[in-house]
């Protein structure tokens, strides 16, 4: 039995493409009340980063 290993790589790519335009086009839901506050890529620590209060200017 010979493998053509050529067609083998192209159908995995396909299917790998395939798989990530499907995974980029679902949506993804994100539950969180209303009074949580989110921060993303925020570190609060004085020597890290001035301005950890809220309504302070952030630097």
């Amino acid at each position: 039995m010979v493998i053509n290993l050529r067609s083998t790589r192209k159908t995995i790519v396909r299917i790998i493409c395939i798989m990530m335009i499907v995974m980029m086009l679902l949506p993804v839901t994100v539950n969180s009340s209303a009074n949580d506050i989110v921060r993303i890529g925020y570190y609060e620590q004085e020597v890290f980063q001035e301005g950890a209060s809220d309504g302070e200017v952030k630097t």
